[in-house]
């Protein structure tokens, strides 16, 4: 379950307690660092070189206040001014969270697709055919018996040339054979019934060629088949209704209603109108909502995903890319953090630029 943890000091700062790599943790003590060999995350990274800096590491262990039980609630919270900031990555877009200010952008991600990884049958029973496909081995036992009957034809017309004598069963075998590529005990005499041999004999090398590369692709590559593998695939997907779109916020695929491209305007059509559209209160239930229904597509930031994938071998993104987002940091409207956090964000150059602007 994902919790957010509140934490009330000078500055009240609402922090979600584990949404890599956003909050990997929350912890100021400069060891748990170096042991983990990782960051406390980037949102906490930030917080730690602003005005907080003073304030966060002062935190003893153990007093850090209350657990919210989702992300939406910390959410409201944040925005009824309970809080100064959640310590959360928010689309950089004004419209997008009403009742809320937004720091200046300091991620771009692009905005990725978790599906539920393709189950996997393992039989090896039957191993040794499946480098062909039924139908092929169908039109290979068909050629066969063509070929054998066409060679019970020829045989039969030219004993009067001294050709050897062959019956039905016979000439079926001859071709099984060539196909396996055994010898002939007697060798026909005829170069009508030569030709037609040597071509099978070719045609039964390149067969056995294929049939080697495939086996060996088989045992050395690791093949996996996904309902789609890019966005505008997901889309018609959405229209023929086998599959359902799955958000962690209303506002987070607010982005498609403005959208001037045709495939995010159909998407926003079968989300909007069509209820092909779910919503989950935290990415950590979003995925056990996509291990639970195949038929379920969680959109989000590519890194939340990504280690979601990682963790969970049950769930795999896709390599497809969707729209790329910038994000920023929330706070409150008329927060006076705001200001102070995106003076951090923003390199000298483009503040000065900013402050020249308002003057």
């Amino acid at each position: 379950m994902s919790f957010c943890l509140c934490i009330v000091t000078e500055s009240r700062t609402l922090f979600e307690a584990s949404n890599p790599p956003f909050v990997n943790y929350f912890n100021e003590s400069t060891a748990y660092t170096t042991n983990t060999g990782s960051g406390p995350g980037l949102v906490v990274d930030i917080l730690l070189e602003t005005t907080f800096q003073d304030v966060l590491p002062a935190l003893a262990p153990g007093c850090l206040g209350t657990f919210k039980q989702t992300t939406i609630s910390c959410l409201c919270d944040c925005i009824q001014g309970e809080f100064d900031i959640f310590a959360e990555a928010f689309i950089a877009r004004s419209d997008a969270h009403p009742g809320m200010d937004l720091s200046v952008p300091f991620l771009l991600s692009e905005t990725a697709m978790l599906v539920r990884s393709p189950d996997y049958y393992v039989d090896n029973t039957l191993m040794m055919v499946t480098p062909f496909s039924f139908a092929i081995w169908a039109i290979i036992a068909a050629m066969i018996v063509v070929s054998g009957i066409t060679w019970y034809g020829f045989t039969k017309v030219l004993t009067k040339v001294s050709e050897v004598p062959y019956n039905f069963v016979d000439s079926i075998w001859v071709f099984y054979s060539v196909f396996l590529q055994q010898g002939l005990p007697v060798l026909p005499r005829t170069w009508t019934c030569r030709s037609l041999l040597s071509l099978w004999w070719l045609v039964s090398l390149t067969l056995w060629a294929t049939f080697t590369g495939n086996m060996l692709l088989m045992f050395s590559v690791h093949r996996s088949k996904y309902p789609f593998d890019t966005f505008e695939e997901m889309v018609l997907l959405l229209q023929d209704g086998m599959y359902k779109v799955l958000t962690l916020f209303v506002t987070n695929i607010a982005i498609c209603f403005n959208s001037v491209l045709e495939s995010y305007k159909q998407l926003w059509l079968e989300m909007s109108q069509n209820g092909r559209w779910l919503n989950a209160s935290s990415l950590e239930k979003g995925r056990d909502m996509v291990i639970a229904h195949k038929n379920v597509i969680l959109l989000g930031p590519r890194l939340n995903l990504e280690i979601l994938a990682a963790d969970d071998c049950r769930v795999t993104v896709i390599s497809g890319n969707m729209m790329q987002v910038w994000y920023s940091l929330g706070f409150p409207e008329n927060s006076p953090y705001a200001l102070a956090i995106s003076e951090t964000l923003l390199p000298n150059d483009i503040l000065n630029l900013l402050n020249y602007g308002q003057n």
